[in-house]
């Protein structure tokens, strides 16, 4: 599993189950949506055997690239890919009347 944070001190200890591993990926003052560090830790990690089911979460053009990266260079079928870009970088939202 990977998990991208601002920074260093959002690492949060978790429960360790058999099988998952969790690793942090910490922008380090980079802007949320502005990274590749999901994509590099995933185009990185050694591949398991089997089946595999991925659950995507993020900003709408990170998880676009994720999800492509999985089906076309791991084999990952699109019915074992659940996603949703929750949020898009340029989109502004004003909260004050």
């Amino acid at each position: 599993m990977f998990v991208e944070i601002a920074d260093s001190a959002h690492i949060q200890s978790v429960r360790e189950l058999p099988g998952v591993s969790v690793t942090w990926l910490p922008r380090d003052g980079a802007e949320p949506g502005t990274t590749a560090l999901l994509l590099d830790a995933v185009s990185a990690v050694e591949w398991p055997d089997g089946r595999v089911f991925a659950w995507l979460a993020g900003e709408q053009a990170t998880i676009r690239s994720l999800r492509r990266h999985l089906i076309r260079d791991r084999g990952i079928a699109k019915t074992d890919i659940d996603f949703t870009g929750y949020w898009k970088r340029s989109d502004t939202v004003r909260t004050d009347s």
